[in-house]
């Protein structure tokens, strides 16, 4: 199991559960698994949970929520 944060708290994770991530993409290129993991913190900004230099992966439980995440 792992630790995610679930409106602002903390909560640990099935084995197996599915959660979605979007991201906007500026090519056509598809991503490779190593974009799709949280930023390296030099990259990480500021966000919704997150200081600037600590690194969040933000996800949804469904595909609506995770594209809302993005505001394409």
């Amino acid at each position: 199991m792992k630790q995610i944060v679930v409106r602002d708290k903390p909560t640990m994770l099935d084995a197996g559960k599915v959660v979605y991530r979007a991201r906007i993409r500026k090519s056509q290129e598809p991503f490779t698994n190593d974009a799709l993991k949280a930023p390296p913190f030099e990259k990480a900004n500021y966000g919704r949970l997150n200081p600037k230099y600590i690194s969040f992966l933000y996800t949804g439980e469904d595909k609506k929520t995770a594209i809302s995440e993005v505001r394409p």
